[in-house]
């Protein structure tokens, strides 16, 4: 026993909810392309340490999604296809009921609502006004959740909040720059 222990208390009790409120603030000047960025950036995290035989899925639906963050070039129809293929066998949707370790779900959670995030997002482009039922109930506040579960499967997440928004606003970031500025700091 070295003190360590109260600090640990103190951090999860006392300025955790400081740091989301604070959060919190933030999140509601900032712009939406950047909110998904936010949830895609945490998302590759959580991918990282996922182990799943969906990962290949998963890998392609964030790559979409940052495709479309990066160029605008990419439907909401043809993000939706990864959520949810039409089928009982395929889609982000299915496959995270059909992974059977329980420390996924909350990982999926997530990463379905960062995906369904940046689909609500291609379909606002669009201007389409009929979109699946599932991104109907899509608006910013998925990003309460997101941040609840990320709470939940690990408090050291959320510690880096700061840092990840600083670096999701300061620049436009590709998949590419996320993924490298996430390496540098040892955060995949």
């Amino acid at each position: 026993y070295n003190g360590f222990i109260p600090f640990c208390v103190y951090t999860t009790y006392f300025t955790l909810p400081k740091i989301l409120e604070w959060l919190k603030g933030i999140w509601t000047i900032m712009n939406q392309k950047n909110k998904a960025v936010v949830m895609l950036t945490y998302s590759e995290i959580l991918y990282s340490s996922i182990q799943s035989p969906y990962k290949k899925e998963a890998r392609e639906a964030l790559d979409i999604c940052w495709q479309w963050i990066e160029t605008e070039n990419v439907s909401g129809e043809d993000i939706y296809f990864h959520l949810d293929d039409g089928t009982d066998f395929g889609g982000i949707y299915i496959l995270m009921q059909m992974d059977e370790k329980d420390e996924n779900i909350i990982i999926w959670d997530d990463l379905s609502y960062a995906l369904s995030y940046t689909d609500y997002l291609a379909y606002q482009k669009d201007g389409q006004m009929a979109v699946p039922a599932p991104i109907e109930n899509v608006d910013d506040s998925i990003y309460d959740l997101f941040i609840s579960n990320l709470e939940n499967i690990d408090t050291k997440l959320v510690q880096h909040l700061e840092l990840i928004l600083n670096f999701v606003t300061s620049q436009n970031p590709s998949k590419q720059a996320t993924i490298e500025f996430l390496e540098n700091n040892d955060l995949i």
